[in-house]
Order: C-alpha cells, then sequence, then structure tokens
C-alpha cells in the first residue's frame, strides 16, 4: 500500500517550503526498497513504512550536504533519512512533522538541523515553531 503525503511548513518572513512524500507499507523484509545495509539496527520486522521524497528535489539543493536524505544507488529513488521502524500512521506522521521542519530549517538557514533535534528531542517541534518554522497542512491521500 503507498500513500502520498503533502505537508507545508510556513517559514518566519511569510514563505514556505511544501513536501511531497509517499509512505510505501510493506510487511515482509524482502519488500523493502531500501537496501538493508542503511537500517543500522537491522531491517524492521513486520509492518514498516519507507518514506520516499517526491518533492522538493533536494538532492539538487544548495545545502544538500546538510539534508538528511537517502538515495537509493539502484534505483536513484530519494527516502527520509530515518533508519528506526515505522510501522504505524501515526509513527509516519510524528516523524514527517520533525524531518519536514528540520529539512525546511536546514534548507533555509544552510545549517544541519540533526544537533538541533539531538539537543533535546521532546521539545524541538516547539523549537523550531518558536523559530518561524512551523508543519502547517498535512494531507493524506491512499494511492494503492
Amino acid at each position: 500500500m503507498k500513500i502520498a503525503l503533502r505537508i507545508v511548513v510556513s517559514l518566519s518572513g511569510g514563505g514556505k517550503t511544501e513536501f511531497t512524500i509517499v509512505a510505501h507499507l510493506s510487511t515482509a523484509t524482502e519488500e523493502r526498497l531500501i537496501e538493508p545495509a542503511f537500517y543500522t539496527e537491522g531491517v524492521p520486522v513486520g509492518g514498516h513504512h519507507e518514506l520516499e521524497v517526491l518533492e522538493p528535489p533536494l538532492w539538487n539543493h544548495a545545502h544538500v550536504a546538510h539534508i538528511h536524505f537517502h538515495r537509493v544507488l539502484a534505483t536513484g529513488r530519494n527516502f527520509v533519512c530515518w533508519t528506526g521502524a515505522l510501522p504505524t500512521l501515526h509513527a509516519v506522521e510524528t516523524v514527517l512533522r520533525i524531518w519536514c521542519v528540520g529539512t525546511a530549517y536546514t534548507m533555509h538557514t544552510g545549517a544541519d538541523f540533526g544537533p538541533e533535534y539531538g539537543r533535546e528531542p521532546l521539545t524541538f517541534i516547539e523549537r523550531m515553531d518558536r523559530d518561524g518554522f512551523r508543519a502547517v497542512f498535512f494531507e493524506a491521500v491512499v494511492a494503492s
């Protein structure tokens, strides 16, 4: 099953960054789209979503070195860099809010959001919101 997601992050100063992500659900490790070596803690077992980035074209961005995405060399497809299990849509939404807000922050400041997230993960979204980066729209459409 695939679910198409659109997330809009508003920016201080009135701009916005729009993301289009496809969440691919698979139930067996051999169905995964990302190569097993990517998963540092082992390939997730059971139902798991892999999050393919369609837009924006991060791989061509000026700050690409600081953007957390993974390109599968065999297919050229790009995925959110998240090695943990994503068994539910709630987990997908949580990770995408963090990743999209953080990625918008990186795209507009040039700074890697990873250290800022790692400093205090539980308040990351609140701190980004205070700094003018807010996920304001989240839409999901079942594709198949």
